[in-house]
């Protein structure tokens, strides 16, 4: 598909005047020819490698998540109304909190359409589809209204110290990649070497099967649910943290939607997820 791809693109590229080849040279020394390069490429995988998990945990159980990009932004939401209202605390205490809360937002906004699933039989794919617009529609309101910048644009005053993510040093690449690799081992362990693993990869495989080894069903995709929307959230609040350091209304040039592309081309195994992203 890779192949197909670059060759049908290089002939839309020939046909503009232009050699594909140095045009595909040219996207390729830009993301890896040099440190600089290498090192945003390191930072554009973070929140992908997020929403890859996100997408790819639901995959793995037949559930269809297309609403990272809206857990992605509650969750920001979330972490953020807490560097908005709350009291500011030591760094490590902080990031953690923040952390923490992020996932909490993503997962709530993925409980809804599990409920929806679960209870009423709705499509996954239209309710997380559509809660996207609503989760980005409840930023909007936020950040015209009471998180607006003192200089009346759409965005949040910059967070403090104690809020950001550290550097690693190289670019503007943040912790929040040792973050994500870490759940990248976690979610491989989880997915392949244990009980949990085994329940959600059979539910994924045949729901008849499932059922007539005694898993819930229902317990099963809710935890699902729950899991992939709080990816989804860490990787909208790792971003603010990490990167933009206020919430504004373009955290995500589309995170979330690529994530589901990421997980399909790694066919939701956690390690390859890693180089799609």
């Amino acid at each position: 598909a890779i192949g197909v791809a670059l060759f049908l693109s290089g002939i839309f590229i020939a046909l503009n005047g232009v050699n594909p080849f140095a045009a595909f040279a040219k996207v390729f020394s830009s993301a890896f020819g040099s440190l600089y390069g290498i090192s945003e490429t390191l930072l554009k995988s973070i929140p992908l490698i997020f929403t890859g998990l996100a997408v790819a945990i639901a995959l793995n159980s037949k559930i269809w998540n297309i609403g990272a990009e809206g857990q992605l932004y509650f969750g920001a939401i979330t972490a953020t109304a807490y560097v908005m209202y709350g009291p500011i605390l030591p760094a490590p205490i902080m990031i953690l909190t923040l952390l923490t809360l992020g996932a909490i937002g993503g997962a709530f906004w993925a409980a809804i359409p599990a409920l929806l699933k679960i209870k009423f039989k709705m499509n996954e794919v239209i309710s997380t589809l559509l809660l996207n617009y609503v989760a980005m529609n409840i930023a909007d309101y936020f950040l015209f209204g009471a998180w607006k910048g003192k200089d009346n644009f759409p965005y949040t005053e910059e967070f403090p110290d104690q809020a950001k993510l550290p550097q690693l040093g190289f670019g503007r690449v943040h912790f929040g990649l040792i973050i994500a690799l870490i759940l990248v081992v976690i979610m491989f362990f989880v997915i392949y070497y244990t009980k949990t693993g085994y329940k959600l990869r059979l539910t994924g495989s045949s729901l008849k099967a499932a059922k007539y080894a005694g898993i819930d069903i229902k317990k099963m995709m809710f935890g699902v649910f729950l899991c992939s929307g709080a990816l989804a959230g860490l990787a909208g609040i790792v971003q603010v943290i990490g990167v933009e350091y206020k919430l504004h209304q373009h955290i995500s040039p589309g995170y979330g939607y690529t994530g589901i592309i990421v997980a399909w081309l790694a066919r939701s195994n956690p390690f390859v997820i890693v180089i799609f992203a």
